[in-house]
């Protein structure tokens, strides 16, 4: 595990968890936005990754749209995953 002191990063005394080794050394610009939004530094290393469409009918009830919403959530996490295991090795 790493650990940093005062300057970014997870210290020991504030009982905070600490984050990847790897999280550390991305190159990026992070918005404190709602959604965290990234975007990489010039000479990142990046990774695209797409997955298969997921349509939701136009008169989908609420069961189906909870439905959809999940498989859009699980997608976007299994492609986030990829994508980070790629970059980092």
């Amino acid at each position: 595990m790493c650990r940093a002191g005062r300057r970014g990063g997870a210290g020991e005394a504030d009982g905070a968890a600490d984050l990847p080794p790897d999280l550390l050394r991305l190159k990026k610009k992070l918005f404190r936005s709602w959604d965290r939004f990234e975007v990489p530094l010039p000479f990142s290393r990046a990774c695209y990754a797409w997955g298969e469409p997921i349509s939701v009918p136009a008169d989908a009830d609420r069961a189906q749209l909870e439905e959809k919403r999940v498989a859009v959530e699980t997608a976007l996490n299994k492609l986030g995953d990829e994508a980070d295991r790629a970059v980092n090795g």
